[in-house]
């Protein structure tokens, strides 16, 4: 043995005196006391059981849990041996109802000690083992949820004996009916919630009833919901009580609810044509869309690790519900999309003002709204999307609207709404995925809307993703946009040679046209490269990686102090049986309707028909001293297309309209077969296929109109004049209304007709304030 040191000996015996010390203070001051007690329980004569005899009994291979505190306060489960034969006895109407059981205690400590029997409703800390989830079977209840309990006190040394126990739960058994027909047998989900306690049966469709194990109800409302898999149904069932102990049979009459309620879903669900979803999805089920059907989104969140969070079985539309939020969300699962548009040869169409959609996918391959991958996933129908304030991005390899990686999508078009769209690595904000499979897309048509899309590494805003060969798919952006908004993704070597609009890196396109103008043509550029400037009534900025396109809108100075409007995009219309937006313009300059019903959008108004709390824009009277409001048309509010809100719309005056046909350059003319006014904005005194003057009205071809409408130019149909109900010279005089009146009831306007053109008033015969002419409104320039 070597010899140590006084020092290291004095070292060492130091450090083994501090583990001693360490020792003494960390180990739990618990008695080496491990027993095995035997004793004798019986079950309570009123337990009702889910067996065919309706009484509860022990069953051999069943155990009985123990719970009870050891020396170190803790809670503590123990399980007995399994039940055999021997173990359970009684006889007559006590048949099998007392047991005998062995169980191994570790320290345990006197106090209170509780039974729980089977064993595995009990949890480690004593309380009772979930009942949330069932199946609904009678075998599945009586095995595992019939919940029989005693609790009391004892000595610690030997377990209390002869104690009952007594079932804790009531057991429901349910038959559903629709209305007189029993559809219990179809229900595959049924959602039952009183309070805090829900309670989610998943089942396979099969002959009823259903049976369900539920903590006892004293008072209050218990809530139900069923499903089919393609069918909703609530009630809400007032005063039920529920004692434990008790089998309760419960006819539910309930009737198919529109509104489905995703938070009471508890199993895959295919949505009908009509119906509403509301709510949070609770787990993975599948939410499909039936064929054909559209579907109000009302708070909808869905978040999905194991589906597409919503997806379509064929052509859809999704209608986001005025003033609400929507999320829909996949987590990093492959090839599962937000909102899944239907196959190739469907259309998937998203309507809404202000209601929100915000469709994102994490996992790889996964886009927002869109779909498809490789073979397995072919891709995608038709997407649309005419309004709403949508939020959209995709995954690695999918764009946020439109194809996954090595897929496709037929056409995109988007008509309006604020769409933000993001693509992940590779795909495209708004076209195509990453990577040649198929062509990507079919062509992407943006006519309106306020746009923002940005790309992935390598990928276009709007347009290819990364290495797409297609050649032959088109892009057009027109002047009915409110703006567009692109920028490409990834500056670095291998990426640096996508463009905002158009082709990603290592990809190609077909055309890309900005209003009327073909700014590339499958080939190349026009200018090569791009630069700032106005192309085909599209003002185009270009700011680094980023391209931001708005119409250009002719302005006409309107007095001799150089006031400057901007006209509305058509005539004002009305209809009085829309149930909110009652107003809106005509769609095209050139619109307009010789329409009386209230059934029917009508453009002919009275003066000062729409001004004051009670607006009476249909008043169809003939009698003059009626209509003594203001000549003003200006409730901007109220308009139905939101992004025309939000501007402060006005009626020009008598001189405005004076001013303006003495200070701009007009001709008569026909555009797209309608006779009416073109008027040259600030500038401008001439146009291809525009002759001045008004010596009846020229026609004009569709293509000239098109590129004097880019620069800015203005038309006013003719409509005539209204008197009551009938409409006189509708073809050949034109009358608009100024926000000038005069005495005797009559007001000033414009009026035009083959021969002549007076802007200072109103023929005398036609100048009465009940006579319905058309009112074309603008705004101011910021």
């Amino acid at each position: 043995m070597k010899n140590l040191s006084i020092a290291a000996f004095v070292a060492v015996g130091a450090i083994m005196l501090g583990c001693n010390k360490l020792e003494e203070n960390t180990q739990p001051k618990q008695k080496e006391n491990i027993v095995t007690m035997t004793t004798t329980i019986g079950l309570g004569e009123s337990t009702k059981a889910l067996t065919a005899a309706g009484v509860k009994t022990f069953a051999e291979g069943e155990q009985i849990a123990v719970i009870y505190k050891n020396t170190s306060d803790q809670t503590v489960k123990a399980t007995s041996y399994a039940l055999t034969a021997g173990d359970i006895s009684g006889t007559g109407a006590q048949e099998n109802k007392t047991a005998t059981f062995t169980v191994v205690l570790e320290n345990p400590e006197a106090g209170t000690i509780s039974y729980v029997y089977p064993a595995a409703m009990a949890n480690d800390d004593g309380t009772m083992a979930s009942i949330a989830a069932q199946d609904g079977s009678l075998s599945s209840l009586s095995g595992n949820l019939d919940y029989s309990y005693w609790t009391g006190s004892w000595d610690g040394t030997s377990l209390p004996g002869g104690e009952t126990l007594t079932n804790q739960l009531a057991i429901c058994k349910f038959t559903i009916k629709d209305g007189s027909t029993d559809i219990t047998g179809n229900v595959t989900g049924l959602y039952v919630e009183n309070g805090s306690d829900v309670y989610r049966i998943v089942r396979t469709a099969a002959e009823g009833p259903i049976y369900v194990a539920m903590l006892p109800v004293t008072t209050g409302d218990i809530v139900f919901a069923a499903t089919d898999g393609s069918h909703y149904y609530e009630k809400t069932v007032s005063g039920k009580a529920l004692a434990a102990g008790k089998m309760y049979p419960i006819n539910l009459s309930m009737v198919q609810n529109s509104t489905v309620n995703l938070s009471k879903i508890v199993t895959d669900y295919t949505v009908q044509d009509g119906e509403t979803l509301t709510g949070t999805l609770v787990g993975n089920h599948q939410i499909i869309i039936n064929d054909n059907a559209t579907v109000t989104l009302n708070n909808v969140t869905i978040h999905s690790t194991a589906y597409d969070a919503i997806k379509c079985l064929g052509s859809a539309t999704v209608v986001l519900a005025d003033g609400t939020t929507n999320t829909l969300t996949t987590a990093e699962v492959q090839h599962r999309n937000a909102l899944h548009a239907g196959d190739y040869n469907t259309t998937l169409t998203i309507q809404g003002n202000t209601g929100k959609l915000t469709a994102k996918s994490y996992g790889l391959y996964s886009g927002g709204i869109g779909g498809g991958y490789n073979n397995t996933y072919p891709g995608s129908g038709n997407i649309t999307i005419e309004g709403g304030i949508i939020e959209a991005s995709g995954a690695t390899g999918s764009a946020g609207i439109g194809a996954d990686e090595w897929s496709r999508c037929n056409t995109i078009t988007i008509t309006g709404g604020n769409i933000t769209a993001t693509g992940g690595w590779g795909a495209a904000g708004i076209g195509g995925g990453s990577h040649d499979y198929y062509d990507t897309f079919a062509n992407i048509i943006i006519s309106g809307g306020i746009i923002n899309a940005t790309g992935g590494n390598g990928a276009a805003g709007i347009g290819n993703g990364y290495n797409q060969k297609d050649t032959g798919k088109n892009i057009t952006i027109t002047r009915g946009i409110t703006s567009v908004t692109a920028t490409k993704g990834g500056t670095e070597a291998g990426f640096e040679n996508a463009v905002p609009i158009g082709a990603g890196h290592n990809s190609s396109i077909g055309n890309v046209t900005f209003g009327c103008y073909i700014a590339y043509n499958g080939s190349a550029w026009s200018p090569d490269p791009m630069v700032s400037g106005r192309y085909g009534g599209l003002d185009v900025v270009i700011s680094g990686d980023t391209w931001t396109l708005t119409p250009y809108q002719g302005t006409f100075t309107v007095n001799g102090s150089g006031k400057k409007v901007i006209f509305s995009p058509g005539v004002l219309q009305y209809k009085a049986t829309e149930a909110t937006y009652k107003w809106r313009f005509a769609e095209n300059q050139w619109d307009r309707t010789t329409n009386t019903s209230n059934d029917s959008w009508t453009n002919h108004f009275g003066w000062s028909t729409w001004t004051g709390d009670s607006p009476t824009p249909n008043k169809q009277s003939t009698t003059a001293s009626e209509y003594s409001g203001h000549g003003d048309f200006s409730k901007e509010s109220e308009l139905a297309n939101p992004i025309h809100r939000g501007y402060d719309w006005y009626t020009l005056s008598r001189d405005e309209w004076k001013y303006l046909f003495d200070h701009h350059t007009y001709g008569a003319a026909q555009v797209h077969g309608m006779n009416g006014v073109i008027v040259l904005p600030d500038g401008m005194t001439s146009a291809t296929g525009f002759i001045p003057g008004m010596e009846g009205f020229k026609n004009v071809s569709n293509d000239n109109w098109a590129a004097m409408e880019a620069d800015g130019a203005l038309f006013l149909p003719v409509a005539g004049s209204r008197s009551g109900l009938s409409i006189s010279n509708e073809n050949y005089n034109g009358y608009y209304w100024s926000i000038t009146g005069e005495k005797s009831y009559k007001a000033y306007g414009l009026y035009f007709d083959l021969s002549d053109l007076k802007a200072d008033e109103i023929p005398e015969g036609y100048a009465n304030r009940h006579l319905g002419k058309l009112v074309r409104l603008v705004h101011n320039v910021d």
